[in-house]
């Protein structure tokens, strides 16, 4: 019985708090608040109980309404582009509660409006790469939300050396990896976006796979440049494609159809000895789903003579199962 009144009383307690939470989010109260965070500089103390009454409040739309082309996101980026701010023994804490508010605002649409207008991503990937993982956790998942707006997915592609994608990618194997992943498939949404996330992950074929799924071979293809004497610092492009398209007959079609000459691409790398095999499976697959590059890659075979034995064999084998 006395078991039952505890879990009694705690439900009642959880539903009296929710209520007051309600509750405030439709009071003159929350206004006052954001007019003291405003103008509280000087008392960091204070700003931390702010902070916390701000936490609870916005996890209501009703409640994030009152953060609204007031002037307080501009606040926050501002507390959050300054190191020590406030006090050394507040900084932490304030620096922590300002990201979760600030994230939390920018699940409102007009909020990651506002906050993309002034620049919180850019602030945000500051704490990507924090110690703390509160910090970056609330940082990915401002960028999370943020990057749902175009706008916010170019911010992130369009950073010097695609800074804010690789510390993303660096937190994938935290304990909040599902939000580092929708906020990178957000970015990828954007073409540039699409292409610099294959080419940084492109030697990790699971994490690719399980990201970007078999479309992947699209950006795959671009990445090849064509007509070099040599492709040394492509093989790990091509061995990626090739491993696509042996894995998915899905990635074969879409090759064939929204990509320029994939056989043309995969034949640069037919003759490294380390990339034949993979090439010759991803091909046969191609030439068996289309004669436009079973043609083309025939002809290209016959008047191809190289010196390695093994590659030469290969060759003629394709050449005896596809005679024309």
């Amino acid at each position: 019985m006395m078991q039952e009144n505890s879990v009694d009383g705690l439900y009642v307690e959880q539903l009296l708090e929710e209520m007051a939470q309600i509750s405030l989010c439709k009071s003159n109260l929350t206004k006052k608040m954001i007019q003291s965070f405003m103008q509280s500089k000087e008392y960091p103390k204070f700003t931390v109980y702010l902070l916390e009454a701000f936490a609870k409040i916005v996890e209501f739309d009703n409640g994030i309404f009152f953060f609204l082309n007031c002037g307080t996101i501009k606040r926050f980026i501002e507390i959050l582009s300054q190191e020590n701010y406030y006090d050394q023994s507040y900084t932490q804490r304030i620096t922590y509660l300002s990201l979760e508010v600030l994230s939390k605002i920018c699940a409102n649409h007009e909020g990651k409006e506002e906050a993309i207008r002034e620049n919180a991503i850019n602030v945000a990937n500051r704490y990507l790469d924090s110690p703390l993982l509160e910090e970056a956790y609330f940082a990915t998942i401002l960028i999370m939300n943020c990057t749902i707006n175009l706008d916010g997915k170019k911010q992130c592609v369009h950073v010097e050396n695609d800074e804010i994608i690789q510390k993303l990618i660096s937190l994938l194997n935290k304990d909040f990896s599902k939000d580092v992943k929708q906020a990178l498939t957000n970015i990828a949404d954007y073409p540039d976006g699409f292409i610099i996330i294959t080419k940084l992950l492109s030697n990790s074929y699971e994490t690719l796979d399980d990201l970007l799924g078999h479309r992947v071979v699209i950006a795959l293809a671009k990445l090849i440049p064509r007509g070099l004497e040599n492709y040394d610092e492509y093989k790990q492009y091509g061995r990626t494609l090739c491993k696509f398209l042996r894995d998915y007959n899905e990635a074969i079609y879409v090759a064939l159809e929204e990509t320029v000459k994939i056989v043309e691409i995969l034949m640069e790398f037919f003759y490294y000895p380390d990339l034949v095999r993979d090439v010759t499976d991803s091909l046969l697959k191609l030439m068996e789903a289309d004669v436009e590059s079973r043609e083309y890659a025939l002809n290209y075979l016959e008047t191809h003579n190289v010196n390695s034995k093994e590659i030469q064999s290969i060759s003629n084998k394709i050449l005896e199962l596809f005679p024309h």
